[in-house]
């Protein structure tokens, strides 16, 4: 399998990508996640659970790299 450099997608599709085509796709091909509005990642918010089912359940070593990103200190 090709391993994907970046990873650009909305919040809702990169979770819905994970969710129905997590045979085909794993965030272990990915080598930079780029976060936006990274102060909205908590509690149920899509990003928040994609961090927890799909980013923390990696093995370390096959995660990719974060980058989180907001205008909101």
């Amino acid at each position: 399998m090709a391993k994907a450099e970046i990873l650009v997608a909305t919040h809702g599709s990169a979770l819905d990508l994970l969710r129905h085509y997590g045979d085909l796709f794993s965030l272990s091909r990915v080598n930079l996640l780029v976060i936006d509005e990274c102060h909205n990642a908590v509690g149920k918010n899509n990003y928040a659970i994609l961090m927890e089912r799909f980013y923390h359940s990696l093995p370390e070593d096959q995660r990719p790299h974060v980058l989180g990103l907001t205008a909101s200190p």
